[in-house]
């Protein structure tokens, strides 16, 4: 949700305040789910992300390469991936696991479903790059909810306690974007961060659907 929301611009959607609180009780909620450093999950977590860093760190200086190349056909093609990577800010590999999930998971689909860049990955002979980001993330997201499955250390009355404060967060956020949504009759840009989150709520509640029946909640959308 956050990843989504920072992609379509706080300031521009008028939630920069509930975005930045969210962003807070997130932080300090991830801060009590934390593993012994020994542990062998952490290590796997640690070397997937490794894993997943040197993949996209490799097809974003593959791509800077191209966009110089002397045939203009290729150079379009690489300026094109770069763009869209760039869509999602600088950095992607310095983010945060979460974030970073959510971001490689944006770029893969894109990868799959935009024409031109579709296009750009077949000319440029990037499949393989791509398979291997696809991979390594899933991996890393594996490894990452198996730890989680073994999280407790932490007081079971703070995490909820921080839990839920976490969650006012994140309605009082999304009931902002959800007015805003009705004010300016589904405009841009929250239509795109309607859709987006709507897209995200789905597949959590499809994540969910085996194990618990949660009411849908939705974001307003066209």
């Amino acid at each position: 949700t956050l990843s989504i929301t920072l992609s379509n611009n706080p300031v521009t959607l008028n939630v920069k305040p509930q975005y930045d609180n969210l962003q807070l009780g997130l932080a300090a909620l991830e801060a009590l789910f934390v593993t012994e450093q020994g542990s062998a999950i952490t290590e796997q977590v640690t070397a997937q992300d490794l894993r997943r860093d040197n993949a996209i760190t490799g097809i974003t200086t593959m791509v800077n390469a191209y966009s110089y190349h002397f045939e203009p056909a290729t150079a379009t093609h690489a300026k094109n991936i770069s763009w869209q990577i760039g869509q999602y800010g600088n950095g992607v590999a310095r983010e945060n696991y979460q974030s970073e999930t959510s971001i490689i998971n944006g770029i893969i689909t894109d990868f799959n479903t935009k024409p031109e860049l579709v296009a750009a990955i077949t000319a440029l002979q990037l499949t393989p790059w791509k398979l291997e980001l696809e991979a390594a993330n899933d991996a890393f997201n594996a490894a990452y909810l198996l730890r989680t499955q073994q999280l407790g250390a932490a007081s079971p009355e703070t995490i909820l306690a921080t839990r839920l404060e976490t969650n006012t967060s994140y309605y009082e956020m999304r009931d902002f974007i959800n007015s805003y949504f009705t004010i300016n009759k589904g405009a841009a840009p929250y239509a795109k961060t309607s859709g987006e989150l709507n897209a995200l709520i789905d597949q959590y509640n499809t994540m969910l659907a085996g194990r618990s029946t949660p009411p849908k909640e939705t974001i307003p959308n066209p």
